[in-house]
């Protein structure tokens, strides 16, 4: 039941709670027995100053929060308690409930006050403390004391965000607070943490000699510590213990192979455990062929990746088979072993059998002047059957692969800049057994951007009294420019030269005829030493390489010679690499004036010594190299001490200007070997398809290995022959085989490139590889390919052109017979080109029949293309 309290003040009645409803909502102390008596009255007034105190704190924690300031409580929980002390003291049981009833909502408010005070504190405060000790821990201790508190703190907040009054604002603390960054440190710190102990286990496996369990960890290591995104400095403390671990296990492994597989039919990839050296001047380099086998066969070609750890190998005659047994020789890896040599890998064999089942795929497709480049997968065999080009089918005679066989070429020219076309390719085979077919492929092209650029001169810069060096935008189609050199009203005509030795085919030399007759020559003439010119290129008269071509705009600028009246000077002396020569270089070229009779030379007891002529002389490819002879023959200087004085005069340079004389002191001790010059070599076509290789010193077997030389970029054909032409072994001659060659005609014959490298000197330089132009001669004979009978006409078609002289019978050229007896020159008609087709022949029959028809032994009248007797 309830109880009725009456206000006397106030003459109002107020229901009160029953007995039972006041212990279960009770939220006052206990009156202590020492509590003063508290009036009604009193207890009333001190609950509304209570909830006086609370008004307004329930907007400050909603409406109005900013989830950064706390809300000020304390006025409000200080009023609080004392309502609830005065409560407490009431001795009516009634009077306490009701009054308690009264106070609840206040409760309430400060409660949730203080519950968004709480969150405050938690994000602005705990949180970002525990979040900067993991971002700044500077050592892996703290980050894994950082990382523990972390994670305590954001469960603290997990905890406390939800305790706020109301879901939005438990959301917008969440979001405020828990951020991404906030979770993605942590997850930063827990894998780093994760990284170091794997790397700190690793030095300890590593320490106790166990590299293979050492290694787990560090591939372990390697793969948590890519999941570390942030944490930049503790991540390059532990990064540099993981490249010391990764250190110190390459140091302790045995360099070995570690894997080889097949990866297409002419393709074996070889993976080392070790670095290998990228020097391929090293005897014994990864990229020596010589190092690889497959059944005996040495690879023609070896690529290290840039890994350093894997060698991409190439068979010519392919890698399929059965129970074949490829060999890796020991190959040098960049490790030295304690007297500081290099180590090279164990010997490494296998038997490896490999099918190709793999079909090429088109990687990539490009379009430049006038030519559509398809990239495969691999080498192709059999080029396309089917090409289209914005649905345009393209002959075969356009289509081919290139002289890098992952390529096919497709010429279509007519392709606007920038646009994008689409592209049918289908029937390309790969070059295994089986011919793998492409998967058809329905792509696109796309052009570059048209080149606009005109080309045009960066640069003039004199480089002596009579050149000057002239450097282009871009490379050009003329070799040499034509230009004019004016000084005053007299203009004289000049030639821009193209600098050779600029693989860039930017660069250009001006050289002015000094002692010429026309205007602008003798420029130095009187007591001139200085004159100046400007130097005019007429527009148009450079062209650059693209489709169509850009040409230049007139240029000028102005240039002085100055002239040259410094006498050559000595740059240093030396006894030469072998011990047989006295040199002495200079700072320019040199002209001998002088006589090596008038050399000084006196050994360590001054007895004077006479110079060896012709042997003292300018040295081979270098005319700024003087070098003095005391011994008769290629033989050693004797040891000891000798003093060379070279008179004034002796030499000149280019301009006149005499020497003065130079003194120098050398020592010859026991010969030793310093060789480091590479040696070169000089090309040239010796005869139809034979090259002649003069080197400039006596070199190694390696020049008759025949993977060093590549003619257009490939290898030279099965069965070329190679050979020394004397024991001095410095010179080599190549002699490509019969049906080798398919292009150039037999008088002129057509341009080719002979590229040389890998080859070695006794010292073991190699050479620095080089292309040079040679001259090849078609030597392969047609071959008939299809031979068709159309009522008497018989049409024999060959694999290239052929060329029908006039007035012929077909009985000179082909063998013809008819149930096996042969026809005679009554049964035939005259030969006669095919209209449309320089592949065919034809000729008629006099009597219908089914003819076999072969091309007549020492025929002398068909000829291809390119002069060859048809075979």
């Amino acid at each position: 039941m309830e109880g009725v309290i009456f206000n006397m003040a106030n003459k109002r009645v107020f229901k009160v709670a029953t007995a039972s409803a006041v212990a279960a909502s009770a939220l006052v102390a206990a009156v202590p027995a020492s509590a003063a008596s508290v009036t009604y009255e009193q207890a009333e007034k001190q609950v509304n100053v209570a909830r006086e105190a609370a008004n307004g704190l329930h907007a400050e924690y909603t409406k109005n929060a900013d989830y950064k300031t706390k809300v000020d409580i304390k006025k409000a929980n200080d009023e609080l308690n004392r309502a609830k002390a005065k409560i407490a003291a009431l001795s009516d049981a009634k009077q306490k409930a009701y009054l308690s009833s009264r106070i609840q909502g206040t409760i309430d408010t400060v409660a949730r006050a203080n519950a968004y005070n709480n969150a405050v504190r938690v994000g602005t405060e705990i949180l970002p403390a525990a979040h900067q000790a993991v971002v700044k821990a500077a050592d892996v201790a703290s980050l894994k004391e950082g990382n523990v508190v972390l994670a305590e703190k954001i469960k603290q907040a997990k905890e406390t965000f939800p305790k706020v009054y109301g879901k939005e604002i438990q959301a917008k603390f969440a979001s405020l607070y828990l951020t991404a960054d906030l979770e993605a440190d942590r997850k930063d710190g827990h894998y780093a943490a994760i990284t170091a102990d794997r790397v700190a286990e690793g030095l300890k496996l590593i320490a106790a000699g166990k590299v293979e369990e050492a290694e787990v960890q560090y591939k372990n290591a390697e793969a948590s510590f890519k999941a570390v995104k942030g944490l930049a400095t503790i991540k390059e403390i532990i990064a540099a213990d993981w490249t010391e671990l990764g250190k110190k296990i390459e140091a302790a492994k045995t360099p070995k192979v570690e894997s080889v597989s097949a990866i297409n039919a002419k393709t074996i990839v070889v993976k080392f455990n070790s670095e290998l050296t990228a020097d391929n001047t090293v005897v014994g380099d990864a990229s020596e062929v010589a190092k690889y086998t497959l059944d005996g066969t040495l690879a023609t070609t070896a690529v290290l990746g840039s890994d350093k750890k894997t060698v991409t190998l190439t068979f010519a005659g392919g890698v399929e088979g059965t129970d074949q047994v490829l060999v890796v020789n020991p190959v040098v890896t960049t490790k030295k072993d304690k007297d500081g040599n290099a180590v090279s890998t164990e010997k490494y064999s296998k038997v490896l059998s490999y099918t190709d089942e793999v079909k090429p795929e088109v990687v990539g497709t490009s379009y430049e002047n006038g030519k559509i480049v398809v990239s495969y997968s691999e080498a192709i065999g059999t080029k396309p059957t089917v090409v289209r080009v914005n649905g345009n089918p393209v002959a075969a005679s356009d289509i081919a692969i290139a002289s890098d066989a992952t390529k096919v070429e497709i010429t279509y020219a007519g392709l606007a800049a920038s646009t994008t076309a689409s592209l049918y390719v289908a029937g390309a085979k790969d070059a295994s057994a089986a011919g793998n077919e492409m998967s058809l492929f329905n792509g696109t092209v796309i052009t570059p951007a048209a080149d606009t650029a005109k080309p045009q001169i960066t640069g003039v810069q004199v480089t002596g009294q009579n050149t000057a060096k002239v450097t282009l935008s871009e490379a050009i189609n003329e070799a040499t420019v034509a230009a004019t050199l004016q000084k005053g009203a007299t203009q004289t005509a000049v030639s821009l030269v193209k600098d050779a030795t600029d693989t860039t085919g930017k660069t250009y030399t001006l050289t002015v005829d000094l002692n010429g007759v026309t205007a602008g020559d003798g420029i130095f003439a009187g007591t001139s030493t200085s004159e100046s010119f400007t130097l005019y290129v007429a527009a148009g008269v450079m062209t650059d390489t693209s489709t169509p071509a850009n040409a230049n705009e007139l240029f000028s600028t102005n240039l002085t010679f100055v002239k040259d009246v410094t006498a050559p000077a000595l740059v240093s002396s030396q006894t030469s690499a072998d011990s047989k020569k006295l040199e002495f270089k200079f700072n320019e070229d040199l002209t001998v004036a002088g006589s090596d009779a008038n050399i000084i030379i006196k050994n360590a007891d001054g007895v004077r010594i006479s110079a060896v002529d012709p042997e003292t002389a300018l040295k081979v490819g270098d005319n700024k190299t003087y070098q003095v002879d005391t011994k008769a023959g290629d033989v050693v200087l004797d040891a000891g001490t000798y003093t060379v004085t070279i008179p004034a005069g002796f030499f000149t340079d280019a301009y006149g200007n005499a020497s003065t004389a130079v003194t120098s002191t050398f020592t010859v001790g026991a010969p030793t070997n310093n060789d480091t010059t590479k040696p070169t070599g000089a090309v040239t076509t010796a005869d139809t398809n034979v090259f002649q290789v003069v080197y400039s010193e006596e070199v190694t077997a390696t020049a008759l290995n025949l993977s060093n030389y590549k003619l257009d970029g490939a290898s030279l054909p099965a069965g070329t022959e190679i050979y020394f032409t004397s024991t001095a072994k410095d010179t080599v001659k190549i002699v490509l085989p019969t049906g080798s060659i398919n292009i150039g005609n037999q008088t002129t014959g057509a341009s080719a490139i002979l590229n040389v490298s890998g080859v070695a000197d006794k010292a073991g330089n190699v050479i620095a590889t080089a292309n040079t132009p040679v001259v090849v001669k078609d030597n392969t004979a047609a071959s008939v390919t299809n031979v068709q009978v159309l009522g008497t006409d018989v049409y024999v078609t060959f694999n290239e052109n052929i060329t029908v002289p006039g007035t012929t019978n077909a009985l000179d050229a082909f063998k013809v017979t008819v149930n096996g007896t042969e026809l005679l020159a009554a049964d035939v008609s005259e030969l006669a080109a095919v209209s449309g087709n320089a592949k065919q022949v034809k000729f008629t029959l006099t009597t219908a029949a089914t003819p076999v028809v072969s091309v007549k032994a020492a025929q002398t009248v068909l000829k291809d293309a390119n002069g060859v007797l048809v075979k």
